[in-house]
């Protein structure tokens, strides 16, 4: 293909020499030149086109290659890391399964757990207890809470807990027993690794059948690596209940875990029917009497149960104040109604009055009309009497003119 493309600029390059030749006999010279440039140009273009192309061509073929692989290394991660296959349905997944084995093994071999722990004392909700050394711990009942559905508040569904503490080698002879009040009733130090900061899960130890139940995510706030004595203050905002829960358990003696106990499956799925039936709600004691039944991760949930509350208790509060300011605009209203239920009893009453006066106006106003009119009549009357009495005196006026003139002329004669 590159000889062909090679070939093809070849030839272009030499007809254009060839018609530049041919055309300078009848063409200016800038023209020839111009041409010969045009066709450079031309063939430049072709040549930039055709690798355009090519290397569209190229990156197709690896988008391809690369979505093909992709697809294939997904159909590989699959079983690997779990999830959804294309048909909708749930892969469990080697690692998480894995993950799960190991965590099993690592707590039955009594990592990261604390038995026997002894509660002292609560105040302004900070948990004090003293641990108790592994040496001294009997075999105790799985302290775990009663399974329930999610959204019930101090309950795990089926939250599986440490195996019962392997026994520790009895002490040699003449040596004090492991977990013995030292001099002067205090317990014993021993290297525990809980300090501040630290995350504990704890459970009252007592068995379910007792009420033993899970009563939350703790943090240490006070303590050293090795001093028995440790503060634990909630990590998590309890509710309501789950501070009762707690203070009820303030002198229990109580289980600490350093990481959330796995879910175990084959836990439930070992009981028999009645025992299950007797621990378990009905709706999901067939669920757990599998042991392939998918596994849920608590520490998770208990988190989003946190968050989901939060966001509830916002919605409440945010409701509640639509409520008030509601209710609130609503008295404004009403007391606003009453006001102009007032006032407009006290418009109508002026109304009234303003009717009452207008029609005493009205009827003022009529006698002052009759009373102009009376006037008119009377003074019409009048005037007329006077135009008629100044009539007549005018003519008694002539009449005693020609009078005298009459007297004067017989006097003169």
């Amino acid at each position: 293909m590159a000889y062909v493309l090679l070939g093809i600029l070849v030839l272009g390059l030499v007809a254009s020499i060839y018609i530049a030749v041919m055309s300078s006999k009848t063409w200016p010279i800038y023209q020839t030149v111009l041409v010969v440039f045009l066709f450079i140009a031309l063939m430049a273009f072709f040549y930039l086109g055709a690798r355009t192309l090519k290397t569209h061509q190229a990156w197709r073929e690896a988008y391809n290659r690369n979505v093909a692989q992709a697809e294939q290394l997904e159909s590989q991660i699959l079983p690997l890391a779990g999830g959804m296959d294309p048909q909708g349905v749930s892969v469990t997944g080697d690692i998480p399964r894995l993950k799960h084995e190991l965590s099993m093994a690592v707590r039955s071999r009594g990592g990261g757990v604390f038995y026997n722990v002894k509660a002292t004392g609560l105040a302004d909700g900070v948990l004090s207890v003293t641990l108790a050394p592994p040496g001294s711990l009997p075999p105790v009942e799985k302290p775990a809470a009663t399974p329930v559905e999610p959204g019930e508040e101090g309950a795990v569904e089926d939250p599986a807990v440490a195996e019962e503490p392997p026994a520790e080698p009895a002490p040699a002879e003449g040596a004090p027993a492991t977990g013995a009040p030292a001099e002067g009733g205090q317990a014993p130090a021993f290297a525990h690794g809980l300090v501040p900061n630290s995350i504990v899960f704890a459970f009252e130890q007592k068995p379910i059948s007792a009420g033993g139940r899970y009563l939350g995510e703790f943090k240490v706030t006070e303590g050293a690596g090795d001093n028995p004595n440790i503060k634990l203050a909630a990590n998590l905002p309890l509710t309501e209940a789950q501070a009762k829960r707690l203070e009820a358990a303030a002198a229990e003696t109580l289980v600490l875990f350093t990481t959330m106990p796995p879910d175990d499956a084959t836990l439930f799925a070992s009981l028999e029917p009645a025992q299950r039936a007797a621990i378990l709600p009905a709706e999901v004691a067939e669920e757990f009497a599998s042991a392939d039944r998918p596994l849920r991760d608590y520490l998770q949930f208990f988190h989003e149960d946190y968050v989901q509350r939060g966001l509830i208790a916002d919605s409440i509060s945010q409701t509640t104040s639509n409520i008030q300011r509601t209710e609130a605009a609503a008295a404004e209203a009403a007391k606003e109604a009453t006001f102009r239920e007032t006032e407009k009893t006290n418009l109508a009453a002026e109304l009234t009055g303003f009717q009452r006066e207008s029609q005493a106006i009205a009827a003022y106003k009529k006698s002052l009309e009759d009373l102009l009119a009376q006037t008119r009549n009377q003074l019409k009357a009048t005037y007329l009497e006077n135009r008629n009495a100044a009539a007549t005196l005018t003519r008694a006026q002539l009449e005693a003119a020609d009078e005298i003139n009459r007297r004067t002329n017989l006097a003169s004669q």
